[in-house]
């Protein structure tokens, strides 16, 4: 069941893997206007997942992962507070219980993040990770304040820059991709923080695809791979791949993760508040 607790975070939390001490200086993906009214969210958007796991004769959904957006001020500016929270199925709580929970909130304008926050409990184990953002002249840093079962109580600077991001605003920050530039096949390289570390990945572009999405129907899609690297968990060149709307909106509609013990996967199952009408469903 520890395993379950892994895939669970690594599907909401979109991938975390450690980072290759050879990989690349990190870059910036290349990006549409991020002013208020051109991103491709707003306040009131909820979208709900349903999280699947399949090896063997274990075929089974698993959790749901519920993503919000609403509003607030902050440091004296107006921000996007986002919110992911995922659960596992009533059946497996009594086996191991997961409850994770992961906040961002980002300016409006500019969606610079400024303050970012985990409550992870997988069973008796527990993790704690509040971030803020410190940009004062030639001083950049996250100051991060972090509590585990393992590790107890802690503090410490982590390293930033102005494309470091915790992987939640990262993830909203990827739906505001301009892809008139992107190169299908272009590994661009991210950069993201949790829990005492910066790490690294790549996305890449694979380009357009349709897709059948469960209870939607098919969907006009953007298909992406995130690159990880081999651990105890993965194969060597493993990707996680993931379809977001090819329409205003750019929601995540499908993910797809192959492990040593099966595949992960996830779909949306229901949308509500979204910003744009979702234009990228075929009709037949």
């Amino acid at each position: 069941m520890k395993r379950l607790a892994l895939i669970l975070l690594l599907l909401l939390a979109g991938g975390r893997i450690p980072a290759s001490e050879s990989a690349a200086p990190v870059t910036c993906l290349p990006l549409r206007s991020a002013s208020k009214a051109d991103v491709p969210f707003g306040t009131g958007e909820s979208l709900t997942y349903v999280v699947h796991y399949k090896w063997g004769v274990i075929n089974s959904d698993v959790a749901k992962g519920y993503v919000t957006v609403d509003s607030t001020r902050m440091s004296g500016k107006d921000v996007f507070r986002c919110r992911i929270y995922g659960r596992t199925a009533k059946f497996y709580d009594p086996f191991f219980k997961v409850r994770e929970d992961f906040r961002t909130w980002l300016t409006m304008d500019g969606l610079v993040p400024l303050r970012f926050t985990r409550d992870t409990k997988e069973g008796g184990y527990y993790a704690r990770d509040e971030y803020r953002y410190i940009r004062h002249g030639g001083d950049m840093h996250i100051a991060a304040s972090l509590d585990s079962k393992t590790k107890g109580q802690r503090s410490l600077n982590l390293p930033l820059n102005d494309c470091t991001f915790d992987f939640l605003s990262l993830l909203f920050l990827a739906r505001n991709v301009d892809v008139g530039r992107l190169q299908v096949g272009h590994k661009y390289n991210l950069s993201f923080a949790l829990d005492d570390d910066v790490d690294n990945i790549y996305l890449v572009y694979k380009g357009r695809e349709v897709r059948n999405v469960k209870n939607i129907g098919k969907v006009r899609t953007l298909k992406f791979a995130v690159q990880l690297v081999e651990n105890e968990q993965f194969n060597d060149g493993t990707d996680m791949h993931m379809w977001l709307t090819d329409d205003g909106n750019r929601i995540p509609v499908l993910f797809e993760m192959p492990i040593k013990f099966g595949v992960v996967s996830g779909y949306l199952e229901s949308r509500e508040g979204l910003k744009y009408p979702m234009q990228s469903l075929v009709n037949e």
